[in-house]
């Protein structure tokens, strides 16, 4: 076929769809043609720190070229070597779509590790600092952010930069807000003013306010970057829940949360919780969230039986409550209010009353449990009561042999996919040795022995037609290959299973 036949858009989603995750392919196909070769480049560059985990340190060595004179004067100054910059083949920087300062960080300090260019931690973080806003300057397509406001507050940015360069941002889709340090700096605060008025499309937002910060967070800038958006459809917000400023008991900070949710009303799906003390805070305005479908509460505290009323109103697809300071009879409510419509439901150590409660879910599809060395037999005992196809388990280090033995042995018939994280190989061998015949897929995060899983299958009679394990790329054995020839496909553990079921 000849190469004109197929339009630049049609290449490049063949590119993107089919050999994303397949480096060595996409390497072998530079060379072929000129076109071919500015495809690639793109696709390897819009999140390079992610696909060269281990050698993201090259990245910066490419990078470093498109620092300009100030910034380049600062480098020189901070690793006290002289930089040389040669003229690049491509403007990489608009290819990137992801910023993720961890990972930033993480190449920029094997960058230096490599140069062996030793520094002391602040001018490490100044280094950084200057990259981060060279990025900022230079990447006008980026879809998705993680930044720090540490970074934002060192004295390279300033409100001219930020006025000049914030529209670089106004084509995001998603950002995790991660607010520590001096939060009242003015530098800072601008960023987000500006941000509120330009960023207005975002479908993802994430607030992580640290827990070692005595200054109480932007309250206002937050609430008008939340007010601002157009469609935003998942929202989550991360607190220490003994320093909550924000959303807690003081009523005009009742009243932004009252408006955030009035704004978000039409969009929003998921909403997240993490460390939230909602002392207080009243529930009145979530029933206005007409489209909410997934609601998680993570370490969450005071939540009443009153604010479980106001939530009856919803028809959830997923709710998670791993929250171990809620009282019982509060877990009880939620699963009792959202069992009619609920799909996946995610708690923290099952009782006999939960479990309970979960027999009126009619829907119930998928369980996410943890359990420890102390749940007991009458409690492992009742989860045979249940119907659902999908159980994911996740146990406490000191589980003992015996609870996964017996959890196996009251799994229900209708089970066909399991997920466990955290195994130990003992365990993972007690439970197979004793659970049902009927499993389809078998997912296991941590690695382990495979002559267990190998037994499992000819004790079912191939049942088995996937298993997920971790490092897919790292196993190789002979065990594995025999556990292939027997017709079960071997998959990575993430294509399995998924944290919530929201794409």
């Amino acid at each position: 076929m000849n190469s004109q036949t197929l339009t630049y858009d049609c290449y490049y989603n063949i590119f993107e769809n089919f050999l994303y995750n397949d480096r060595s392919t996409l390497f072998a196909c530079l060379l072929v043609t000129k076109v071919w070769c500015d495809m690639i480049f793109r696709l390897l560059y819009e999140n390079p720190f992610e696909i060269l985990k281990n050698k993201n340190y090259l990245i910066i060595s490419t990078l470093k070229k498109f620092l300009n004179e100030g910034e380049i004067t600062r480098l020189q100054k901070f690793s006290r070597k002289r930089i040389t910059i040669r003229k690049p083949l491509y403007n990489y920087p608009e290819y990137i779509k992801v910023f993720d300062q961890k990972n930033i960080r993480k190449a920029i300090i094997g960058w230096l590790c490599i140069k062996k260019i030793e520094l002391n931690d602040e001018t490490k973080d100044n280094i950084v600092t200057l990259f981060h806003h060279m990025l900022l300057r230079q990447c006008k397509n980026i879809r998705q952010m993680n930044i720090s406001s540490t970074s934002l507050i060192r004295d390279i940015f300033n409100n001219r930069f930020i006025e000049k360069n914030i529209i670089n941002l106004s084509n995001l889709k998603s950002i995790q807000f991660d607010f520590g340090g001096d939060l009242s700096n003015s530098t800072f605060l601008e960023f987000l003013r500006k941000f509120s008025n330009i960023c207005l499309s975002l479908e993802y937002l994430q607030i992580n306010i640290d827990k070692y910060n005595s200054v109480p967070p932007p309250t206002e800038e937050i609430c008008s970057i939340i007010k601002k958006q157009r469609n935003l459809k998942r929202f989550k917000i991360s607190n220490d829940e003994s320093r909550t400023h924000t959303f807690r008991t003081a009523n005009p900070q009742n009243n932004l949360l009252d408006d955030i949710f009035l704004s978000l009303k039409d969009s929003l799906v998921s909403l997240d919780f993490v460390y939230i003390n909602f002392k207080g805070v009243s529930f009145r305005k979530f029933k206005d969230l007409s489209n909410l479908k997934y609601l998680k509460f993570h370490n969450c505290k005071k939540i009443t039986l009153e604010n479980c009323e106001d939530l009856k109103s919803f028809k959830l697809r997923e709710l998670s409550i791993q929250s171990p300071k809620l009282k019982s009879e509060v877990k009880i409510l939620m699963i009792r209010y959202f069992g009619g419509s609920l799909h996946r439901l995610i708690i923290d150590k099952p009782t006999i009353p939960i479990i309970e409660e979960m027999l009126s879910c009619s829907h119930l599809e998928t369980l996410d449990v943890k359990i420890g060395s102390n749940v007991t037999l009458e409690v492992l005992e009742q989860f045979k009561r249940l119907n659902i196809k999908n159980l994911n388990l996740s146990s406490s280090s000191d589980c003992k042999d015996c609870v996964f033995k017996n959890l196996a042995k009251n799994l229900p018939l209708s089970v066909k996919v399991v997920t466990i994280r955290y195994p130990r190989s003992h365990n993972t061998k007690q439970f197979l040795d004793n659970v049902h015949c009927y499993l389809t897929t078998i997912n296991l995060q941590n690695k382990i022995k495979f002559d267990p899983i190998l037994d499992y299958i000819e004790r079912s009679n191939n049942q088995l037609k996937r298993l997920g394990v971790a490092t897919l790329e790292n196993n190789k054995s002979n065990i594995l290959k025999r556990i292939e020839d027997k017709g079960v496909k071997v998959v990575d553990f993430n294509s399995i299973y998924r944290e919530s079921d929201y794409e």
